[in-house]
């Protein structure tokens, strides 16, 4: 039973990796889909995206294109120095 499991995974990666090598990007964020309107909300659906086995790349494209960079939000990852 293993080995008929094990070939379904090897057969779900082969078209997996099929798929993806067709994927362009997307330019624009999609207007029907919901976004992103700061840093902790773009980490958190991409973790929601992410926990799942399948996951839809157009739609993570999707996230990333519409999340606006803010300073604000990137701060706490700053470290100033003067010199």
């Amino acid at each position: 039973m293993s080995t008929l499991a094990e070939l379904n995974n090897i057969n779900r990666e082969r078209r997996l990796r099929e798929l993806t090598k067709t994927f362009r990007g997307i330019e624009r964020p999609l207007k029907n889909a919901r976004g992103v309107d700061s840093l902790a909300d773009l980490v958190t659906e991409l973790h929601r995206v992410f926990e799942k086995d399948h996951v839809n790349i157009e739609y993570v494209n999707h996230l990333m294109l519409s999340y606006k960079s803010n300073p604000v939000d990137w701060i706490k990852f700053t470290s100033f120095d003067r010199f």
